[in-house]
C-alpha cells in the first residue's frame, strides 16, 4: 500500500487534488458565510417590515372603530399570520387585545408575559397605548373571526353600511401587503443553497481528480519512457533511444538523455577499440621479438648490432605504451604528483623541438620557432611532464603533416596567459571529430597506419596534464589545412 505513494503520478494527484480541495473549500466556506449574513440582514429586515405592518394593521383597525374591543380581531390575525403571540396595552397600562385569547383587561404587570419586541400604537399623533410581540410563543393564536361579523355583532351603535366595507377593505389590504412579507423559510433556504455548495464541491473534486489523472499520467508518460530506457541502458542495451515528443522540460531531458546515451555508446566503442589497438599495439612486438630470438636460437639470424638494435626498439615501443597507460592511470586516479617550479619555458620548447630535428630531416618537414621570452613574468611547470606535453604535439603534427610541410611552434603573453601554438599544415580534422580527440584511445584515423602509429593516449594525457598545470588546451582545425593546438598556461607576475 506505502509503495502506491512511492508513484509520482498518485503524489501529483493528491497534491492537485489538496489544492482543489482546500480552494472548494475556502470557497464554500466563504459563500456559507456571505450567505448566512445576508440571511440574518434579511431575516432582520423582514421582521422590521412585520412590525411596521402589524403595528398599521392594529393602528387602522382602531381608528376605524376607535374602540379597543375592535382590535383583539387584528391581534389574532398577526398572531395567525406570524406566528405570534401579540398583546395589545391602551395608555392606562390594561391590556385590550391578546392574540391567545389569555389576559385581556388584566394588568400587564401582573402576567408573566415578557415580550421581545414593544412598539407604540400612534394615533393622530398620539402614543394610544402598546403592541408587544413575543415571536416564540409556546401556542397558537386563536384563529381570529371575520371583521365584518364581529363588528355587526358587538356594534350596536354603528348605522352605517359603509362602515363594514370600509373596515373589510381596509383590513383586506392590509394583510394582503402583510402577506407579501411574510418570512419565507430562510432556514430552507440556507440549507438548500449549503447542500448545493457540498454537492457542487464534491462533483468538482471527483472531476478535477479525473481531470489531474488524466493529466499527470499523459505528462508524466514521456518519465516512463525515460525510466524504461535508463534500464535498458543501464542492462547494457546503449543502443535503446527515448522517442522525443515535445519541446517542454519532459523533451528537453529526453534529448539530454539521448546524448548521454550517445556518449555512452562512442566511449563505449572507443573502449572495445582501445582494447582492440592495445592488443595490436602489445601483440605486434611481442611477435616480431619472439621471431628475432627464436631465429637466433635456431641460429637462423646472428645475433649482430642490426638485429640487437631491432630487439631493443620493438622494447622501446613496448616500454613507452606501457609508460602512457600508466601516466593515464595517475591522471585518473588523481596520485600523479607534479614537481612544480619556476623555469624557462622557452628553453623548455627548443628542447623539445631539437629531439625531432633529425626526423624532420629525414621527412622533408622543417620545424619553425616563433617564440617570446619571459622577462619578469614567471611560469610554474613540472620540467619533464612539460616536455612531454609538447612532444606529445610535436608528435602528433608529424603523424599527420605530409612531407616539404611546415610545423611552426609560436609563443607570445596575453592576458596573463602564456599562449603556445603548434601549428601544422597536414590534412585537417572533420569537424565532427574535433570534439572526440581527446577522448583517451580515440584515433581520427580509424586504419592504424604505420605512419600515424599509436594507441590514441597521447592527446588525452596532453590536456590533463596541461589541466594539471592550470592551463586550458584547445583545438582547430580545416580539412586539407591544417591543425592547431592551443595551449594556454597562467602567468604569475
Amino acid at each position: 500500500m506505502i509503495a502506491i505513494f512511492h508513484s509520482l503520478q498518485v503524489r501529483l494527484t493528491i497534491g492537485f487534488a489538496s489544492i482543489l480541495l482546500i480552494a472548494i473549500s475556502l470557497v464554500s466556506g466563504y459563500s456559507a458565510y456571505v450567505t448566512r449574513s445576508e440571511i440574518v440582514v434579511l431575516r432582520n429586515e423582514i421582521e422590521t417590515v412585520k412590525n411596521i405592518r402589524a403595528e398599521e394593521l392594529i393602528t387602522k383597525t382602531y381608528e376605524a372603530t376607535n374602540d379597543w374591543d375592535d382590535v383583539q380581531y387584528a391581534a389574532q390575525q398577526v398572531g395567525t399570520l406570524f406566528g405570534w403571540h401579540v398583546i395589545i396595552e391602551n395608555s392606562k397600562g390594561k391590556i385590550v387585545a391578546d392574540s391567545h385569547n389569555q389576559r385581556i383587561g388584566d394588568d400587564l404587570k401582573s402576567n408573566m408575559f415578557k415580550p421581545i419586541y414593544k412598539r407604540p400604537i400612534i394615533i393622530n399623533g398620539k402614543n394610544a397605548g402598546w403592541m408587544l410581540i413575543n415571536d416564540k410563543p409556546r401556542h397558537n393564536a386563536i384563529i381570529p373571526q371575520p371583521v365584518s361579523q364581529k363588528i355587526i355583532s358587538n356594534s350596536k351603535n354603528i348605522q352605517n353600511t359603509n362602515l363594514e366595507g370600509e373596515l373589510n377593505n381596509n383590513s383586506q389590504r392590509i394583510i394582503s401587503e402583510v402577506l407579501e412579507v411574510v418570512e419565507p423559510p430562510l432556514t430552507d433556504l440556507q440549507s438548500t443553497f449549503q447542500n448545493a455548495l457540498i454537492i457542487a464541491g464534491t462533483t468538482s473534486v471527483l472531476a478535477g481528480l479525473f481531470i489531474v489523472s488524466i493529466f499527470t499520467r499523459q505528462s508524466l508518460k514521456p518519465v516512463k519512457y525515460l525510466t524504461k530506457a535508463a534500464k535498458k541502458i543501464g542492462s547494457g542495451d546503449l543502443n535503446y533511444r527515448v522517442k522525443v515528443e515535445s519541446d517542454d522540460e519532459i523533451g528537453q531531458l529526453s534529448k539530454t538523455f539521448n546524448n548521454m546515451a550517445n556518449e555512452l555508446e562512442s566511449l563505449q566503442n572507443e573502449r572495445r577499440q582501445m582494447t582492440a589497438n592495445i592488443a595490436h599495439e602489445l601483440r605486434t612486438p611481442l611477435t616480431n621479438i619472439r621471431g628475432y630470438l627464436e631465429g637466433i636460437q635456431d641460429k637462423v639470424l646472428k645475433p649482430n648490432k642490426e638485429n640487437i638494435d631491432t630487439l631493443f626498439n620493438q622494447t622501446l615501443h613496448l616500454n613507452n605504451l606501457v609508460d602512457d597507460l600508466r601516466v593515464l592511470s595517475m591522471i585518473e586516479s588523481g596520485t600523479l604528483n607534479l614537481n612544480l617550479s619556476e623555469g624557462d619555458i622557452v628553453k623548455i620548447i627548443e628542447i623539445s623541438a631539437k629531439d625531432f630535428y633529425p626526423r624532420a630531416k629525414n621527412s622533408g618537414v622543417k620545424i619553425n620557432l616563433e617564440l617570446q621570452n619571459i622577462t619578469t613574468e614567471k611560469i610554474y611547470f613540472d620540467d619533464t611532464r612539460m616536455r612531454q606535453i609538447i612532444a606529445n604535439l610535436i608528435e602528433n603534427a608529424f603523424s599527420y603533416n605530409s612531407e616539404n610541410n611546415e610545423i611552426t611552434i609560436s609563443s607570445e603573453i596575453s592576458d596573463n596567459y602564456y599562449v603556445i601554438k603548434i601549428i601544422d599544415q597536414g590534412e585537417g580534422i572533420p569537424d565532427e571529430e574535433i570534439n572526440k580527440i581527446f577522448h583517451e584511445f580515440y584515433r581520427v584515423d580509424k586504419s592504424r597506419s604505420k605512419k600515424t602509429g599509436g594507441v590514441g593516449l597521447g592527446l588525452s594525457i596532453v590536456k590533463s596534464l596541461v589541466e594539471a598545470h592550470n592551463g586550458e588546451i584547445s583545438v582547430s582545425s580545416k580539412i586539407n589545412s591544417g591543425t592547431t593546438f592551443t595551449i594556454m598556461l597562467p602567468i604569475i607576475s
